[in-house]
C-alpha cells in the first residue's frame, strides 16, 4: 500500500476550497436581463443574495429602455420583494384583488430591443441570483439572457437562455454551493484521492480494489 504524494494532497485541498466559493460574482454594478426567444420580456422579480443571505436588489434602482414599458407595467414591480405576479384584462400593474395580476410584474412591448436593468450603487457581490416569471400565462416567453457587468460595463458573468417556464416559474441563474455540502464535497475527494491502492499479485499492475 502507499500514500499519495502531499503535492496531489494539497492541490486536492485547493481546489475543494476553491469550490466553496465558486457561485460568487464579486464587483456587480448592474444585472441586465433580454430575451431572444419571444420578443417579450416579463419579469416577476429578480432576486440577488448576497453572503448573508440578503436580496440586495431590493436596494437597487431598475430601469429598462423608454420605449419597452408597457401594458401598465413598472420597472419597481420587478424588485418589490414580491415573487409572484402576473397579468390580467386590465393590464399588468399590481392589484392584489385581482387573482391573475396579484402584485403585477415588469412586461415590456414586443420586439426584441428590450432590456431591463438592476443597478447597485456600489460594486456588490452576488451569491445567488434567480429571475422569477409570469405565473398566470406564457410562461414559455420566459426564457432570459442574463450578464453581470462592473462599473465599466464589463461583463462579468452570462448566462443564456435560462428558463423559467417550470412550475416554480423560476430561472436559477446563479445557485449558491451551501456551505456544508462543499465541505462534504471536499471530504469526498480528499478520501478518494488519499485512498490506498492495492498491488495485484498476478501481474503487478496497481489499481484500484474492484475495478476488473
Amino acid at each position: 500500500m502507499r500514500k499519495l504524494p502531499l503535492r496531489l494532497t494539497v492541490t486536492a485541498l485547493l481546489l475543494a476550497l476553491s469550490s466553496v466559493h465558486a457561485a460568487r460574482v464579486t464587483g456587480v454594478s448592474t444585472i441586465r436581463v433580454t430575451t431572444t426567444s419571444s420578443g417579450v420580456l416579463q419579469i416577476a422579480e429578480v432576486v440577488a443574495l448576497d453572503a448573508d443571505g440578503v436580496d440586495v436588489a431590493l436596494a437597487g434602482t431598475a430601469t429598462t429602455n423608454s420605449s419597452s414599458l408597457g401594458f401598465g407595467s413598472l420597472e419597481a414591480n420587478a424588485i418589490n420583494g414580491i415573487t409572484d405576479g402576473g397579468c390580467d384584462a386590465s393590464g399588468c400593474t399590481p392589484d392584489e384583488t385581482s387573482p391573475e395580476a396579484g402584485h403585477g410584474i415588469y412586461h415590456s412591448l414586443f420586439g426584441f430591443t428590450q432590456f431591463f436593468e438592476v443597478h447597485f450603487n456600489a460594486p456588490t457581490d452576488i451569491f445567488a441570483l434567480s429571475i422569477f416569471g409570469r405565473r398566470d400565462c406564457c410562461s414559455e416567453r420566459d426564457v432570459y439572457d442574463v450578464l453581470l457587468l462592473d462599473e465599466g460595463d464589463a461583463v462579468l458573468f452570462f448566462g443564456s437562455e435560462q428558463s423559467a417556464d417550470n412550475p416554480l416559474h423560476e430561472a436559477v441563474i446563479i445557485s449558491a454551493v451551501p456551505l456544508p455540502a462543499a465541505l462534504l464535497t471536499f471530504g469526498a475527494s480528499i478520501l478518494g484521492l488519499m485512498g490506498v491502492v492495492k498491488r495485484r499479485p498476478d501481474n503487478g499492475i496497481r489499481g484500484h480494489p474492484g475495478h476488473p
